[in-house]
């Protein structure tokens, strides 16, 4: 099973690399640039990198934020349902 896997990553990373070095404009701009933040091409592929990692962080937060809130709700109402003796219908 994993010579499969390994087989079809092979596959797709070939796939893959035929398909990026068919533009014909980020080929020629990619190899322009020495590397480095010399701006063109370059920079903008890191910009969208960190956009998106910086998303992804953003949104992890939140989710972990509202499960913190929430926790708390829970824990408040569990000590005032302890603290209050049950009134009883008359």
């Amino acid at each position: 099973m994993r010579r499969i896997l390994a087989l079809l990553y092979l596959f797709a990373f070939t796939l893959l690399h035929s398909v990026a070095a068919a533009c014909p404009f980020c080929s020629e701009n990619l190899a322009k640039n020495t590397g480095g933040f010399s701006g063109g091409l370059t920079i903008g592929i890191v910009i969208t990198i960190f956009f998106m990692l910086g998303v992804m962080g953003s949104l992890v937060g939140f989710v972990v934020y509202l499960m913190i809130q929430e926790g708390k709700k829970s824990d408040r109402r569990h000590q005032l349902a302890q603290s209050t003796p049950p009134v009883l219908p008359s």
